[in-house]
């Protein structure tokens, strides 16, 4: 028993290191950087457009993923605004 104890306890240990970033782990990230990952107003909006019509499954998926293309597209014309209003339900 207390091998089998033991046996988990490294298995932690190595899982945390190389899950939590032991070794790999990207440091020193700017804020120009962390920003250029953000996701805007718009893009936000589509991909909660996106997730409702797939949790709730009012559409098939491909008609899905289909408007959620579309409506990243129109907000890479317009990436301030909201979610196009062309897309809502």
């Amino acid at each position: 028993m207390q091998a089998k104890t033991w046996g988990m306890g490294v298995m932690l240990v190595v899982g945390l290191l190389t899950g939590c970033g032991g070794s790999g782990m990207e440091e020193g990230l700017s804020s120009e950087e962390v920003a250029g990952q953000a996701v805007s107003r718009c893009e936000g909006g589509c991909n909660a457009r996106y997730n409702f019509c797939i949790v709730r499954a009012t559409q098939p998926p491909e008609v899905c993923r289909a408007e959620l293309i579309a409506c990243l597209e129109e907000c890479a014309l317009n990436p301030l605004e909201l979610a196009p209003a062309s897309q809502a339900r």
